[in-house]
């Protein structure tokens, strides 16, 4: 793995700490909490962003994969 991969998933790690350290001590309603119709709580909010990062995770790992790939093709 390379320094900048490690420094992506670095990052990654410490954005769920700061999400875990953001909620602890929250109750379930404060969590669940709206600050107004049609507006998201917490838990939406944290909800969406792991939508977000399954899907696009899967596509990061096929990327470096086809980079991988093609990068041994080219060596000697």
């Amino acid at each position: 793995m390379t320094q900048e991969l490690q420094r992506l998933l670095g990052q990654i790690e410490a954005i769920k700490a700061e999400g875990r350290a953001i909620t602890a001590g929250l109750s379930d309603a404060q969590f669940n909490w709206h600050p107004g119709p049609g507006r998201w709580s917490i838990a939406h909010c944290l909800q969406h962003l792991n939508v977000a990062v399954s899907k696009t995770l899967p596509a990061f790992d096929r990327a470096i994969a086809v980079g991988r790939s093609n990068f041994r093709r080219q060596q000697p």
